[in-house]
């Protein structure tokens, strides 16, 4: 099978698929990262698949094509202002994406676009079988941060959602009710995998020592909900004095203005400001940790989440946070609260770490959670699958 990919992507996950010429151009280009789209990718290569990828970086200036054994990567210019691309709703890289399609010497049997905007855009009118994969609910996203880029987003969702030819895949279930409540649509559910190098088969136990909370975003809006987690963990540290919070994620740094605002208010007490890390670096850190906290109030998925399962770290996580629950198997592979409230999640932290017995049935039941449903085969698998019935005009069935 021919399939095309319309996603952002990290070039440096396909190396080891593209000649050596190639190869060596891609070190100069990092791609606007995807993990979830590399994981299943590679797979379809593995499988001996023919795969094409059309993304866009802010790197490039003119398009670019790497190959590869299989595989060809087309590189289209993404502006570096969002004030430029939300004027004229991305309409260069929308263009961009579709000049790519069009070039490519052989036609894709299927096109895969991921997200409802640029891509999705990218990936119309080519009068090939459309799959569009729903990562986020835009509406609710417009909600928790009403600005213009929202604004345009959440319109660019909306005309694409009015098309009649798309196929629609949602992440979770969360989002797929989303979509039949809004577009009175059934979709079909496909999560996103964990690569396979986050699993860690043997066991673990917990460490009394070990008193280490993780925290992982990439934003900081009000809907990561740090400030109630923050308020959180003061009261954990007063059961738990030497304890502390490493808090992973690009905007965790001195010089964050939310966090020298925390400081102020002496939130920061026992707080690790992590930064940003190397997706690869990842595990490393989830190790060191005896539990994983998820404060965000809505979550179209949370990949953190399953990635802290797949090595062994219990997971707290909002029991109304969307897709939470769903990744957590509604309390059976983590545990839920609620995550307004500081001192519910406190009590959460608390009572994992006084009892080594719960600790170790969430770390065994995440993992298996992992293993049996969010790994790299189960997803590509259903992915070809839904292709296939994709391209033979068959009904899907959610």
């Amino acid at each position: 099978m021919h399939i095309g990919i319309i996603s952002p992507i990290t070039l440096a996950e396909f190396d080891d698929f593209l000649d050596a010429t190639d190869r060596h151009e891609s070190k100069k280009i990092v791609g606007m990262k995807a993990p979830a789209v590399d994981a299943v990718a590679k797979r379809f290569l593995e499988k001996g698949h023919t795969v094409s990828i059309y993304t866009l970086d802010p790197s490039v200036k003119q398009t670019k094509v790497l190959c590869g054994k299989n595989l060809t990567i087309f590189i289209g210019p993404y502006r570096k202002s969002a004030l430029r691309r939300v004027v004229d709703l991305f309409h260069a890289e929308i263009q961009a994406l579709r000049r790519m399609v069009a070039s490519s010497s052989e036609r894709p049997d299927v096109l895969h676009a991921h997200w409802t905007y640029e891509f999705a855009q990218g990936g119309c009118g080519h009068h090939i079988p459309l799959v569009v994969t729903v990562r986020d609910w835009a509406p609710r996203i417009l909600r928790l941060y009403p600005n213009f880029y929202r604004l345009v987003r959440f319109f660019m969702d909306r005309s694409i959602f009015k098309r009649l030819d798309i196929h629609f895949v949602a992440n979770s279930p969360y989002i797929a009710g989303k979509i039949e409540n809004r577009w009175k649509r059934q979709v079909p559910v496909i999560p996103n995998p964990v690569d396979d190098q986050f699993l860690l088969q043997q066991g673990k136990r917990l460490e009394p020592e070990n008193r280490t909370l993780i925290t992982i975003s990439n934003a900081i809006g009000k809907g990561k909900n740090l400030h109630a987690l923050l308020m959180a963990f003061q009261l954990v540290r007063r059961k738990f004095p030497t304890s502390e919070l490493w808090m992973v994620g690009s905007p965790f740094t001195p010089e964050c203005r939310p966090c020298q605002s925390f400081a102020r208010e002496g939130l920061l007490d026992g707080v690790r400001l992590c930064g940003k890390i190397d997706h690869h670096e990842l595990p490393l850190y989830l190790d060191q940790g005896s539990l994983l906290i998820h404060p965000s109030i809505e979550e179209s998925f949370g990949n953190t989440l399953i990635e802290a399962m797949a090595r062994r770290v219990p997971v707290i996580g909002g029991k109304s946070a969307g897709a939470v629950p769903f990744l957590l198997d509604y309390g059976k592979a983590g545990s839920l609260c609620d995550v307004t409230s500081p001192v519910e999640m406190a009590k959460a932290v608390t009572v994992l770490w006084e009892n080594e017995d719960e600790w170790k049935r969430l770390s065994v039941a995440g993992f298996n959670r992992v293993k049996d449903c969010f790994s790299v085969e189960a997803v590509a698998e259903a992915t070809l699958e839904l292709y296939r019935q994709v391209m033979h005009d068959e009904k899907i069935i959610p």
